[in-house]
Order: C-alpha cells, then structure tokens, then sequence
C-alpha cells in the first residue's frame, strides 16, 4: 500500500487539510473572509483554533479589520474643510512637535 506513487501526496494533501500549521491558517483565514473555504479546510481550521490561541486572535482580528473596513466604506463622506484658523492651529502644532523631535535627536 505505502509503495503506491500518489499515496505519500494524498496523505500529505489529508494532513494539510485536515491538521493545517500556523502559517497556513493565516492564510485561511485570510481568504475564507472572501470565499467559501472547502468542508474538509473548515474542520482543520476549527481544530487548529481549539488549541491555537495566537491563530484565534489573528483571526479575530482580521474579521474585525474585515468588518471595520465595509464599515468605513459604507460610512458617509465628510464633506466641506476645517476652517482656516483650525488649518493654521494644526500645521503649527505639527511642526512644534516635529522641531521637538528634531531637537531632541543626537
């Protein structure tokens, strides 16, 4: 059985699939917030989150990213500008606290 040419790569497809590592859940995760992911993808993802806790957060915070991104796309645009004094206000600060940067570098 084991002298078969393709049972190494079924094998090796199986475990992907089914026992997938941290750098393939990224990846997962990833495209399953775009398109549907494959049965046999999804139960080795939901294996690998059990006992994975940096993978969960990953993924959490990509379908927070996710969600927070449509969120800000359907979100009204601001229209107009700050008033010229607020413009001045601004500027003035940036480049006070940039010339503090630049002061305090060796």
């Amino acid at each position: 059985m084991h002298d078969h040419p393709h049972y190494g790569s079924v094998l090796s497809r199986t475990r992907e699939a089914l026992l997938p590592n941290c750098r393939e859940m990224t990846l997962r995760s990833s495209l399953a917030l775009d398109a549907p992911v494959p049965v046999t993808q999804r139960v080795g993802m939901v294996v690998h989150l059990l006992f994975c806790g940096l993978c969960r957060r990953y993924r959490a915070q990509l379908v927070w990213l996710s969600r927070a991104s449509k969120g800000a796309a359907s979100a009204p645009k601001l229209r107009g500008s700050l008033p010229p004094k607020a413009n001045m206000r601004i500027k003035h600060s940036l480049r006070t606290a940039a010339a503090s940067i630049a002061g305090s570098v060796p």
